[in-house]
């Protein structure tokens, strides 16, 4: 294996991925309540964030009003 193998590896490994920089962004522009329900409303299938908040549905995405 090359070097430029393994230091490409290594930034893929340690790189957080998109669930974990949206649960982390969404807790520190809206609190941890807000954290905690983003973090695991993708778990859920069956309700979007936004529905799980308490607001109506948008399609199983998140809407300007709820950002």
């Amino acid at each position: 294996m090359s070097i430029e193998f393994l230091i490409t590896a290594f930034i893929i490994v340690v790189s957080p991925g998109t669930g974990a920089v949206y649960t982390v962004g969404t807790g520190l522009a809206r609190g941890f309540r807000v954290s905690v329900v983003a973090a695991f409303a993708p778990l859920t299938r069956d309700i979007a964030p936004c529905e799980a908040l308490g607001h109506p549905p948008h399609a199983g995405i998140l809407c300007v009003a709820c950002s």
